[in-house]
């Protein structure tokens, strides 16, 4: 038996072995397959969620709120004279722009539920959920707050700073369910 216990102890030690590098390289796995996952909903290049960030949120959160019957708010902020910034300072410049705006558009957000994302271009998508019309109007004076101290110089704008124009839509308990995409156009358009 003594030779058969010795196989099985060595046996045994392969077999941890094997179990504990399966467990190393599925725990390295995983956390290669988290981090690209949260790369794949933010945008590199401003740090901020994606359109597909966005898209899945606000179809998440639009069904929530019809389904809950609470208020969802939408702002859509967009940098005006954008071109003409690029065009006059040059990408770099107009790079650094889209960074600095994003990140204070994202730093007026105050709750984890809240979401900025980039929508496309120079455009910014907020998604509030549980907020209503006057909520977000407040987010959105906060937010042009925000904007203003940047004092990112643009000559080509009368009033000689970067400004973005924002549009706010909200769904209501008291509304009918619409679609989401609805909601979308509707900031927009504002």
């Amino acid at each position: 038996l003594g030779e058969w216990q010795a196989q099985l102890r060595a046996d045994a030690v392969m077999m941890l072995c094997i179990l504990l590098l399966i467990g190393v390289l599925s725990y390295k796995v995983e956390r290669a397959n988290r981090a690209t996952q949260l790369s794949a909903l933010h945008d590199g290049f401003t740090g901020i969620a994606n359109r597909r960030c966005f898209d899945e949120t606000i179809e998440r959160e639009f069904r929530r709120a019809v389904r809950n019957r609470q208020s969802l708010s939408l702002i859509m902020v967009d940098i005006d004279f954008f071109k003409s910034f690029n065009d006059g300072y040059g990408h770099p410049a107009g790079d650094a722009c889209l960074r600095a705006i994003s990140n204070a558009v994202e730093s007026v957000l105050r709750r984890p539920g809240d979401l900025a994302a980039r929508y496309g271009g120079e455009e910014i998508a907020v998604v509030l959920p549980e907020t209503d019309v006057a909520g977000a109007v407040q987010i959105v004076n906060d937010l042009l707050t925000a904007v203003r101290s940047c004092a990112i110089a643009h000559e080509s704008s009368t009033f000689g700073i970067v400004t973005v124009s924002a549009g706010v839509a909200a769904w209501n308990p008291e509304q009918r369910p619409a679609e989401c995409a609805q909601l979308v156009e509707m900031a927009d358009t504002a």
